[in-house]
């Protein structure tokens, strides 16, 4: 999976990013490729949470972000 992200990625900035030089290309996709990590981490985070929440839980989610739901709870 990861091979397949990261793939899509360069292929991504290569047709974004046409005119600029190979180094720069390069430089970000560097960047974006340590951010991976964080973003697998939050992925993490939010399936854990979705798994402990009952359907009741789940229906009061619908479209609405996590942190309005819980700033309305916690008042």
């Amino acid at each position: 999976m990861r091979d397949r992200l990261l793939n899509a990625m360069a292929t991504h900035i290569e047709k974004r990013f046409p005119f600029e030089s190979q180094s720069y290309r390069m430089t970000r996709a560097l960047k974006i490729s340590l951010m991976l990590p964080s973003f697998s981490h939050i992925g993490q985070v939010e399936s854990t949470l979705i798994q402990q929440l009952t359907a009741a839980d789940l229906h009061q989610l619908s479209g609405v972000p996590m942190e309005i739901c819980a700033a309305q709870q916690s008042v």
